[in-house]
């Protein structure tokens, strides 16, 4: 199965809601969409499931030699933001009413909901009422409707919501395990630390625009991601010359050296080659001093190690990276203060 859009947009009176959006996507693949409120997230998504039609653009489904300008519906499983169960009813009673709308085998059907009432942990609670569970339990149970009928197509709008870490944790061994099992699977969700840890590649949007997409590195990229080093030495001394070592190469940004008092470092044996830790019982405070430089490409790294080396002793050089949380924020408050996040009329 693959899905290929090429600039769609949807406008609604006066706002565009998604504006001139391409992706693709194949099964074995886990494609996240990301964005705040109002992004134009589940604008996409009702695109993708057919639930509207775009204004402009051309959306693609492919299964085999079969082609669809949607999702077909009997391959796809949606689980929507907003939750559609009976709550006065049992969850043995629900699942079989959403089997029974998918038209599964009666036995076929009880086999399946068995299996992922044992996978989520709720057979003993299959003859509650949805009402009597936690939020995070009545979610498991949308999520089991979601897959009840074997889908090839898995789309989630926010399938983490009301989950603690534990259960967190479970969905997220799901999804690898479908993935596995070559579903294509569309996630949308605000939790981009858990989104970044099971997807393949990701779209970002504001205001209805792709603002990044491809992979976690090339989203970073493409976000302003800047490859930043700390370089830890013994003293103010070889701090000094090693910032006059970087200053000298062009295209580094040098911050000024930080001092830490009782830090833990990792010091250089002099009768070793290797780095062995110095964090001794009993041993005295360590005073050590910092730089922290910045690269405008990746190559630039192999030449300033170099020169550090030639100049100075590194005792412990540590990368520091951004998350896609905080990129994306930066990226956010960058493109409303020049304007050029600006919804379309």
């Amino acid at each position: 199965m693959i899905i290929h859009a090429q600039k769609v947009t949807k406008h609604y009176r006066n706002v565009t809601a998604v504006q001139s959006v391409s992706l693709s996507a194949q099964s074995g693949q886990i494609l996240a969409l990301l964005g705040p409120n109002g992004a134009g997230k589940s604008s996409l998504i009702r695109i993708l499931t057919g639930l509207i039609a775009p204004d402009e653009g051309h959306l693609t489904v492919v299964d085999g030699e079969r082609q669809y300008r949607y999702v077909p519906e009997q391959h796809l499983g949606y689980l929507p933001e907003d939750r559609g169960l009976y709550r006065e009813k049992t969850l043995r009673q629900n699942l079989r009413y959403i089997g029974a709308l998918r038209a599964m085998p009666k036995a076929l059907r009880n086999e399946r909901i068995d299996y992922w009432l044992n996978y989520f942990e709720l057979t003993a609670r299959a003859d509650e009422p949805l009402s009597r569970l936690s939020k995070g339990n009545q979610q498991k149970v949308q999520l089991i409707a979601t897959l009840l009928h074997d889908p090839k197509v898995i789309i989630l709008d926010e399938p983490f919501s009301g989950l603690d870490p534990v259960n967190q944790e479970q969905v997220l061994n799901l999804l690898s395990e479908l993935k596995d099992q070559n579903r294509l699977i569309l996630l949308s969700a605000h939790q981009m630390a858990l989104v970044e840890r099971v997807a393949d590649q990701m779209l970002l949007l504001d205001l209805g625009q792709c603002i990044a997409s491809g992979t976690l590195a090339e989203v970073k990229a493409q976000l302003g991601e800047q490859q930043a080093y700390v370089a830890t030495f013994a003293n103010e001394e070889e701090c000094q010359r090693a910032r006059r070592a970087l200053d000298e190469l062009p295209g580094l940004t040098v911050s000024a050296p930080s001092h830490t008092l009782g830090h833990t470092l990792e010091c250089r044996n002099p009768k070793s080659s290797g780095l062995e830790s110095s964090n001794r019982p009993n041993a005295a405070p360590e005073v050590s001093a910092t730089v922290e430089f910045a690269l405008s490409a990746p190559e630039q790294l192999s030449p300033a190690l170099q020169r550090l080396s030639a100049e100075t002793t590194i005792l412990k050089l540590d990368r520091q990276t951004t998350s896609l949380h905080q990129l994306y924020l930066q990226s956010i408050r960058k493109r409303r203060t020049s304007g050029t996040g600006e919804a379309q009329p």
